[in-house]
C-alpha cells in the first residue's frame, strides 16, 4: 500500500495510490508512506529518489548505528511506535528516510495511532508542513502525546486498584495480574520513550533540524524527559502497591498461622488426659469409678476452656 503526502499550494493534501502512478508536476511530494510494500512500490521509491529502502531486519536493530544515520544527502532512523492490541501494548518498528525534501517511511501495521493523528491534523489543516522534516516532527509530536495518554490511563488503573485494596481488603490474583500488566506496560513504554529520546537528541545534531526546527525538537527533547520522570514516578507506585499486598498476604498468613496455633494448644491439656488415661497400667484406680468416664470428659473441657480464657484475658485472640 502507498500513501503520497503532497502540498498543492498552502494545502496538504493525502492519497492512496496504485502504481503505475504520474505525480503531476505541480504537486509536491513530502512524505510517501509505505504499509506492507509490493516489490513494484519499492521500486518506484528506489527509482524515484535514488536511495534504497533498509529491509525488516535492519528496522529491529537495537544497535545505536541501525537505529540512527546521519548521512551527507538522508537520514535514516529506525523507531519503534507503541500502540494498543487487544488491550495489550506492543510495539511496531517503522523505518523512516529523510532528505532535504521528502520523508519515506515503510511500516507493517496501517492502524498505527500517531499515523492516523497525522493524517488526520493534514486533512483538517491543523498542521501545513512544509517539507518531510515537518512531518516526521508531526508523527513523533502525536507519538509522544500517545505515550502521555497511555500513562494517564495506567495512572488511573493504578488508582483503582489501590482503592480496591484499601477498600476491600481482599486479595485475590487478579490484582496482582493486573499488577504486573501495568509493570509490563509501564517498562515498555519506557523503552520506548527513552529509545525515542536517543533519537530526538541524534536529531538534534542535524544541520536540517538546526536550520529550520530547531526549537520544536527541543521542547520534543524535554516532553520525553518529563515522561520518563513520570513512568518513574509509576515504577514507584506499582512497588508500593506490591509492598502492600505483601503484607496483607503476611497478616493473613499470620492470621491463620494464628488460629492452627491457638488451637493446638487449647487442645493439648484434654489431649494430655486422654493420653494418661490411655495407659495400660493395671493399678488405676480411676478406672473402676463409676463416675471416672464424667470426670474425666469434664476436666478436658475445663482445661480447654481454661486455656481459651488465659488467651482472651492476653488479647492474644
Amino acid at each position: 500500500m502507498l500513501f503520497l503526502t503532497y502540498r498543492t499550494g498552502v494545502n496538504i493534501n493525502s492519497k492512496e495510490v496504485t502504481l503505475p502512478y504520474a505525480v503531476p508536476k505541480d504537486d509536491l511530494i513530502i512524505w510517501v508512506d509505505l504499509i506492507k510494500p509490493t516489490p513494484e512500490e519499492e521500486q518506484w521509491v528506489k527509482n524515484r529518489y535514488k536511495f534504497s529502502l533498509p529491509s525488516e531486519d535492519s528496522m529491529t536493530e537495537i544497535e545505536s548505528s541501525s537505529r540512527f544515520l546521519d548521512l551527507e544527502d538522508k537520514v535514516i532512523a529506525n523507531i519503534n511506535f507503541i500502540h494498543r492490541k487487544k488491550q495489550k501494548l506492543r510495539y511496531e518498528p517503522v523505518s523512516f528516510t529523510l532528505n532535504d525534501a521528502v520523508l519515506v517511511s515503510i511500516r507493517s501495521d496501517e492502524k498505527l495511532h500517531a499515523f492516523r493523528d497525522a493524517y488526520a491534523k493534514f486533512r483538517n489543516r491543523l498542521k501545513t508542513p512544509e517539507n518531510g522534516l515537518m512531518v516526521l516532527e508531526t508523527l513523533i509530536e502525536s507519538a509522544i502525546d500517545l505515550e502521555a495518554d497511555l500513562l494517564e490511563l495506567q495512572a488511573l488503573d493504578i488508582s483503582t486498584i489501590s482503592n480496591r485494596i484499601t477498600v476491600q481488603r481482599k486479595l485475590r490474583e487478579e490484582i496482582i495480574l493486573q499488577i504486573n500488566h501495568l509493570q509490563e506496560g509501564t517498562m515498555l513504554l519506557r523503552q520506548n520513550i527513552i529509545d525515542e529520546q536517543r533519537m530526538i537528541s541524534s536529531f538534534l545534531k542535524n544541520r536540517l533540524v538546526q536550520n529550520q526546527t530547531y526549537d520544536t525538537w527541543k521542547i520534543m527533547l524535554k516532553d520525553t524527559t518529563s515522561l520518563l520522570s513520570h513512568t518513574a514516578f509509576q515504577f514507584d507506585r506499582l512497588e508500593y502497591l506490591q509492598n502492600t499486598l505483601l503484607g496483607l498476604i503476611d497478616v493473613e498468613q499470620n492470621r491463620i498461622i494464628k488460629l492452627f496455633t491457638v488451637a493446638t494448644v487449647v487442645f493439648m491439656p484434654p489431649t494430655l488426659i486422654a493420653s494418661i488415661y490411655g495407659m495400660n497400667f493395671d493399678v488405676m484406680p480411676e478406672l473402676h469409678w463409676v463416675s471416672g468416664y464424667p470426670l474425666a470428659l469434664g476436666m478436658m473441657l475445663v482445661s480447654s476452656l481454661a486455656t481459651l480464657y488465659y488467651f482472651k484475658r492476653n488479647k492474644w485472640l
